[in-house]
């Protein structure tokens, strides 16, 4: 992850903006969101105001969505639970509004790790009554789906960790790549 950060800054130096916009963004909120992995919250929010600048520029609902969504991660990381649970609502709402439904199930299992960092083990289990039918709907890899559910059963119980969440996303993410 860390030889991904300067690949990324070091390809950022290389991208015309003018031309290609589309992969300077790109670039930027790859790199934001690869600080967030490292825990780097604070770089990533001073990339936070360009990213959400060329988003709008780009005029691309769906990465201004995504843009929101990193947001909420920065505020998340920087221990400001209540505000980024508020832009991970609307951003899953919208995401779900828009018919993006894997990006809404994902939105729906990070505001699950929201609840569960501030103990809402009831939220938590609304949110797994929420989600449960989606990911069975959408064509997710078995083995993912599996992971996921067992989180959300989990959470039913208000049982439900934050490793096992950790679980079903590495899974998630492995499912999809292997797709």
């Amino acid at each position: 992850m860390k030889e991904s950060v300067a690949v990324l800054r070091q390809a950022i130096r290389l991208i015309d903006g003018e031309s290609r916009p589309r992969q300077l963004f790109g670039a930027h909120f790859t790199l934001a969101v690869n600080l967030c992995h490292l825990e780097r919250f604070e770089e990533a929010d001073q990339l936070l105001g360009a990213v959400r600048l060329q988003a709008a520029e780009l005029g691309n609902r769906l990465d201004r969505l995504r843009v929101s969504w990193l947001e909420s991660r920065v505020l998340a990381g920087q221990g400001d639970l209540e505000k980024a649970i508020s832009v991970l609502e609307r951003v899953q709402r919208e995401f779900a509004a828009g018919n993006y439904f894997y990006d809404a199930a994902l939105a729906t299992l990070e505001l699950a790790r929201l609840y569960l960092r501030q103990g809402c083990t009831d939220k938590t289990k609304e949110l797994a009554a929420q989600a449960e039918p989606v990911f069975r709907e959408l064509n997710v890899a078995p083995r993912a789906l599996e992971s996921v559910l067992v989180f959300l059963e989990a959470a039913r119980q208000e049982a439900a960790t934050l490793e096992m969440l950790d679980q079903a996303l590495q899974a998630l993410g492995q499912g999809r790549r292997g797709r």
